[in-house]
């Protein structure tokens, strides 16, 4: 026959109950901000590709890209021809090209950022119902901060290596080899020179912060968070970001996606710009694999945030589909 029933009970302290509980909320707390999170990053900012009206996964609505276009240009990656580009096109298209007056601080005060957007503003004074253009050197700007409609941003990148390696030797064109440190850019990486040495954890202008913005965080280098800060902004407010290394995949998503300052840009690309379209230094000599590899270890998230924008601008042309121009 069976025995008695016996019951067993469990006596937890009430420090370690609270302690428990405290753990348990804290874990909680944790999956819910990581999930938040990973949907902001991954799905927050997309955009459905639509074929009625050219939008694609991943890319912005186009439909501000009438009124006011801004050029963030990143430096030495191609930017003077398309800014060159864009001027001969505003008679075709009937917009205005305004080229805003460059500072040598790309990272601006909350007062500058301020005087940015009073420019912009200035000039759709000037000209009512028309639409305009802009370029200038600046770090990622949210006009909405300051009460104006955001522009539709536009701009051009390049490997993060050809890109160093480019403006290492543009600040030399001209100089007298008394008035430079290093004559070539492995006498640089050899001697450590600020020019051409990047640690991770110190600030630098590269390529991130000018989708990142203006906080200091955007500056350091190989920091996931300013990285992921770019790919959020290139996704809510960068109809096409193009790549000198793709510069007919760039042209062509540029004329399909904003067509009212970009239609025919490859014919006068093609035709009347006489490609290619040369602005290279012919006095910069051959770098070293070596050197190439040495300076590609330090720039870790800069060449993911390039891979990014690559893959971006192929979906963007894959979605363009066979009506594409040529």
């Amino acid at each position: 026959c069976a025995g008695p029933e016996v019951l067993v009970t469990w006596s937890v302290p009430c420090e370690e109950s609270s302690v428990m509980r405290i753990g348990q909320l804290a874990v909680l707390c944790t999956l819910v901000v990581t999930v938040y999170t990973l949907y902001h990053l991954q799905w927050g900012h997309r955009v459905r590709y639509s074929k009625s009206h050219g939008w694609v996964d991943g890319t912005r609505d186009n439909s501000s890209c009438h009124n006011v276009l801004m050029f963030n240009r990143v430096p030495k990656t191609g930017s003077e021809m398309l800014v060159l580009l864009l001027q001969w096109l505003e008679g075709y298209n009937n917009y205005k090209h305004v080229r805003l007056k460059n500072t040598v601080a790309r990272r601006l005060s909350p007062m500058d950022e301020d005087m940015l957007v009073k420019d912009v503003q200035k000039y759709q004074e000037m000209y009512p119902g028309m639409a305009l253009s802009f370029d200038r050197h600046f770090y990622f700007v949210e006009f909405s901060k300051y009460g104006s409609e955001m522009p539709c941003y536009i701009n051009m990148i390049r490997d993060p290596v050809e890109k160093v390696i480019s403006r290492f030797y543009y600040h030399h064109i001209g100089k007298s080899m008394d008035r430079i440190r290093y004559r070539t850019i492995e006498d640089c990486l050899r001697l450590s020179g600020s020019e051409c040495t990047f640690r991770a954890g110190e600030t630098y202008e590269l390529t991130i912060p000018y989708f990142c913005g203006q906080h200091y965080e955007c500056s350091v280098l190989n920091s996931r968070w300013a990285l992921e800060t770019a790919k959020i902004n290139v996704e809510k407010y960068f109809t096409v970001v193009g790549v000198l290394e793709d510069l007919n995949s760039t042209l062509q998503v540029l004329e399909h996606y904003i067509p009212a300052y970009f239609k025919g840009v490859q014919n006068m690309y093609y035709n009347e710009l006489l490609e290619p379209f040369h602005n290279k230094n012919r006095k910069k000599p051959v770098v070293s694999e070596v050197s190439r590899r040495q300076l590609h270890e330090n720039l870790t998230l800069e060449y993911e945030f390039y891979a990014f924008i690559r893959r971006r601008l192929r979906n963007q042309l894959e979605n363009i589909g066979p009506s594409a121009p040529e």
